[in-house]
């Protein structure tokens, strides 16, 4: 299984405009090529069905929530607070996307679906926002 994580680099305290639009442009890319879809750290105090709602209600994006609603419905689609001590291992390995990688940590694409074709999970993580991920994870 592959899931998308987004990882909200964004405002921490407020829900902005940037937020549920990621979450609706992702949906749909996640839908179709059938990977699973992870929040992390949003500033929202809403189970995933809710959310579903919500962006609906926001957005006119990915059909209006049309794709994360059908996500939901297959579980496909997961809210998380940042975990403390590494990610759910349901996801699999942790994927760090970055333009700078570790030469002793990095992986080619090539690798990531040789494994894939062999049953292996990944959880490809993704920074919101101009920061990108945190550099402790």
């Amino acid at each position: 299984m592959l899931t998308l994580g987004l990882v909200n680099t964004y405002d921490k305290i407020k829900l902005l405009d940037a937020h549920y639009r990621s979450i609706a442009r992702a949906a749909p890319i996640a839908y179709s090529f059938g990977f699973a879809l992870a929040l992390f750290d949003f500033p929202f105090k809403m189970d995933a069905e809710e959310l579903c709602s919500f962006v609906a209600d926001k957005t006119t994006i990915g059909r209006s929530g049309l794709y994360l609603k059908e996500m939901l419905e297959q579980n496909r689609f997961f809210v998380f607070d940042l975990p403390k001590k590494g990610f759910q291992p349901q996801f699999g390995i942790p994927v760090v996307t970055t333009s700078n990688p570790d030469p002793k940590k990095s992986v080619t694409p090539a690798a990531l679906a040789k494994d894939i074709t062999k049953g292996r999970s990944y959880l490809l993580l993704l920074g919101l926002g101009h920061k990108g991920l945190p550099k402790d994870l």
